[in-house]
């Protein structure tokens, strides 16, 4: 008998076949059994495919779906299209989930009666049965807020976990909103975390970690691949301005907050050109004028509320504009 599960998590997988394994195993030993895992093998070219189709003949609740390579947002978004549960959730391929998360988050949510819950999560290399240290400890944990309210909160305490899988979201909410990864860039998280934030009247905080990241070597933050790099830069080109656009929608606190995580952001490019130099410097001079012409430098220079934002801002443009003029 087909029955309609509470939970649906999302899980997007590429060339994942290392991990693959250990991460389902934590999902089918979850406490609570009416769940779908909806695995979405975004072009793996390795053995994850043939993996998820053994797992899914063994246990009906993983349904698989094959796409050609198109990134993780768009197969998280293909997950939510197909999802059926009351509720969603996410997974990356390589993590592990302690079994008492999903009733952990999910008893929370429904007696809070939450559009969002934002859990809690730890880290570790390769067993994670060691000891969970809190990844995230500056959160109002064991509160509700609104989602704005929560943007000013974590801006203002420099903790805004942007994790999706930190996150167990009502589906009618979802739907409701009509919200979406954006597909085709990297740091998608953040502007996905942003909008359920800025649509959200209320969010719980769960404290207990309970949720394993593996730490990967290899992971996009650790790749020096020149293209690896040439779609981080323009990933934080996108999310300035995105980020900025919103903010120059709201008021007050909320605006001050958004504006200050956009400043952030600049930090964050700037890092990407003085510590990992592309070595075609046609190309460096080129993503250079291109963040120049799309990031916003002036009204984030204006909204600074401090020397060292503006600072921030000013010595970010001054190395695109020295990299931009080089011959």
């Amino acid at each position: 008998m087909d029955i309609t599960p509470q939970i649906s998590v999302i899980v997007p997988v590429y060339n994942a076949a290392e991990h693959l394994e250990c991460l389902l195993n934590s999902l089918f030993d979850q406490e609570l059994g009416a769940i779908e895992i909806i695995a979405v093998n975004d072009g793996s070219t390795d053995a994850s495919l043939s993996i998820l189709e053994k797992w899914a003949s063994i246990d009906s609740r993983l349904v698989v779906i094959d796409t050609p390579n198109g990134g993780p947002s768009k197969a998280r978004n293909i997950a939510i299209s197909q999802a059926r549960g009351d509720w969603l959730c996410f997974a990356d391929a390589d993590d592990w989930v302690a079994p008492e998360t999903f009733k952990y988050w999910q008893a929370l949510a429904e007696q809070h009666d939450v559009d969002m819950l934002l859990g809690n999560a730890f880290s570790f290399g390769d067993d994670p049965a060691g000891q969970r240290d809190m990844l995230c400890t500056r959160q109002p944990w064991e509160t509700c807020t609104s989602g704005e309210a929560w943007i000013i909160h974590a801006v203002e305490n420099n903790e805004w976990p942007h994790y999706c899988w930190m996150q167990f979201i009502r589906r009618d909410f979802l739907i409701q909103n009509a919200i979406a990864f954006p597909e085709g860039v990297v740091h998608e998280d953040v502007l996905w975390t942003m909008e359920l934030a800025l649509k959200a009247k209320k969010i719980y905080f769960a404290p207990s970690p309970c949720y394993g990241y593996r730490r990967n070597p290899l992971s996009i933050t650790n790749n020096t691949d020149a293209n690896t790099i040439s779609r981080r830069i323009r990933g934080y080109v996108f999310l300035i301005g995105q980020i900025a656009k919103t903010g120059r929608k709201t008021q007050k606190a909320l605006r001050k907050a958004l504006f200050l995580q956009a400043n952030r952001e600049c930090g964050h490019l700037l890092g990407l050109f003085r510590k990992k130099k592309l070595q075609d410097k046609a190309q460096e001079r080129a993503l250079a004028q291109e963040a120049l012409r799309e990031v916003p430098f002036g009204l984030l220079l204006c909204e600074a509320r401090s020397a060292k934002e503006a600072w921030r801002v000013a010595r970010t443009w001054l190395r695109l504009k020295r990299t931009a003029a080089i011959s």
